[in-house]
């Protein structure tokens, strides 16, 4: 699954997760990638639990993401 098929016609879903790392981001400092995607999913599970987000490929998409900071 690409990047645009998990987002595909979810433009308000690809925005709160862009938000949520934004914020996220600086909280990754110092961490495994590991330890960062564990610290993620505590604290975004709820609001992405019924999501795309919460998926296999959601799940290796962010990942992928913070892996790019750690």
């Amino acid at each position: 699954m690409s990047y645009e098929s998990l987002f595909a016609n979810e433009d308000g879903l690809r925005r709160s997760v862009q938000g949520c790392f934004g914020a996220f981001k600086p909280k990754t400092e110092g961490l495994s990638v590991q330890e960062a995607e564990d610290a993620f999913w505590r604290k975004y599970l709820d609001r992405f639990s019924k999501t795309a987000m919460n998926s296999k490929a959601g799940r290796e998409y962010v990942r992928l993401r913070l892996s790019e900071w750690c």
